[in-house]
């Protein structure tokens, strides 16, 4: 049986394996929808879904439609999804320190920065 702490490395390094397994499988398709998005962040960079809700989120997603944040699909609340079912807004990207990556909805695309590999956590 893993320790704790060691238990908790193996759960990150797992996730990150298949986040990256993930993104290389999807990574050679188009966004048709990138080039009418802008970045206007809300001012505190919260779930505000999680909040209301009382829930923790995992990672932190912004729209680049409309600056929302929401939580990630591995949160409970899965805010930023819903957001995007709601309102039709196509990409999100990561606001979280290091990862330099969005998504398109519509498109099922992973989007990176030219060169730029996926961070792994």
């Amino acid at each position: 049986m893993l320790a704790q702490g060691t238990k908790g490395i193996a759960v990150r390094v797992g996730d990150g394996l298949r986040r990256l397994a993930f993104q290389r499988s999807i990574g050679h398709r188009q966004c048709s929808h990138l080039a009418d998005m802008r970045s206007a962040p809300q001012e505190r960079l919260v779930c505000p879904g999680c909040e209301r809700d009382g829930s923790a989120w995992v990672k932190l997603r912004m729209c680049l439609a409309c600056g929302i944040v929401g939580c990630c699909d591995s949160s409970t609340g899965q805010h930023a999804r819903r957001h995007h079912e709601e309102s039709g807004h196509p990409v999100i990207r990561s606001i979280e320190p290091g990862e330099a990556w969005a998504w398109c909805y519509v498109d099922q695309a992973y989007l990176a920065p030219r060169g730029a590999s996926p961070v792994v956590r």
